[in-house]
């Protein structure tokens, strides 16, 4: 109001203005700069008996990433217990019940690395660590499930642990693997759609599920 006079950024009461302010030319620029911005705001609040508030779109997209974080841990800290509590039921023994867990886990992490590689030279939606979270934790320890279970099938029958471990590869480990290059396959649709939040919803997704087959299909049985 200062620099232009304009009585339109003023209130009637003339206790509030608005400060248009353009933080760069670019969202992605402005998502490195917000931070400090937001400091200094918040030390204006605490140092002057100012209320000042931020809105525009970089302030939403951090925001937004804030909450999805919270949102995501607050899911993992319930969905993680529940798991483990139900699995802990299906096998009747503990051990066995981590193994889809540790499995997901896994997945999770390596998929987080790869998507961190990749973001160095294409740029991401900020979603794409809830989606790994949410489709590592479903798929990890759906597919280990099945070649545990294969194999614990298999041993209940009196077979050697080899050879039920080499059973459950013949047969569930072949399910896993076409069951996650069909979901691989499902989701590469996905990066058709030349929208930055369907490609990294597809992207975290696609590496995910790739990654939970492979630790499936070699880990598992190595842990066995």
């Amino acid at each position: 109001y200062y620099l232009t006079a304009d009585e339109s950024l003023v209130s009637s009461d003339r206790r509030t203005t608005i400060i248009p302010y353009i933080i760069a030319i670019d969202v992605a620029t402005a998502g490195l700069n917000i931070p400090g911005v937001l400091e200094a705001v918040h030390a204006a609040n605490d140092q002057f008996e100012l209320a000042v508030l931020l809105t525009g779109q970089a302030t939403a997209a951090m925001e937004l990433q804030g909450a999805g974080q919270e949102a995501a841990e607050t899911g993992e800290s319930i969905a993680i217990p529940i798991a483990l509590l139900i699995l802990v039921v299906v096998f009747g023994a503990l051990v066995a019940a981590l193994m889809p867990l540790i499995v997901a886990g896994i997945s999770i992490s390596i998929s987080m690395g790869l998507v961190a590689l990749v973001g160095l030279v294409y740029e991401f939606s900020l979603y794409v660590t809830n989606i790994i979270t949410m489709i590592g934790l479903a798929v990890g320890i759906d597919y280990s499930l099945f070649i545990v279970h294969r194999f614990r099938a298999e041993r209940s029958r009196g077979l050697e642990k080899t050879e039920a471990i080499a059973r459950a590869g013949a047969t569930a480990s072949r399910t896993v693997l076409f069951s996650g290059m069909t979901v691989v396959l499902a989701l590469s649709g996905l990066l058709l759609i030349p929208m930055n939040v369907f490609n990294g919803l597809a992207a975290g997704a696609i590496f995910v599920v790739f990654v939970s087959v492979l630790a499936s299909l070699t880990l598992v049985p190595a842990v066995l």
